[in-house]
């Protein structure tokens, strides 16, 4: 008996530990993903290259397009699989 109450002590601990860590770690590593992806950037280049067409040739424009459409697939498909604020617990 006094082993399953160890080992019911030491899931319970377990379980708090991923309880605090877990959420923690997910939104600190969605705010580095989106960091990093650094969207907004991209996006800002392409509003000025619109504002003023010369800023930009029509290859740039193209070439910058292409990497906020991937950069945005996978911001989706990061934050998606990443959820800030919802963890999955099974037991």
């Amino acid at each position: 008996m006094g082993s399953v109450n160890r080992m019911q002590s030491h899931f319970e601990s377990i379980q708090r530990i991923a309880d605090t860590t877990l959420p923690h770690a997910l939104i600190y590593l969605s705010n580095r993903v989106v960091e990093e992806l650094d969207l907004l950037h991209l996006w800002e280049r392409l509003e000025r290259g619109k504002r003023q067409p010369d800023t930009l040739t029509p290859s740039e424009k193209l070439e910058l397009w292409d990497r906020l459409k991937i950069l945005t697939l996978v911001y989706h498909g990061t934050t998606s699989t990443l959820p800030p604020r919802t963890i999955l617990r099974v037991q």
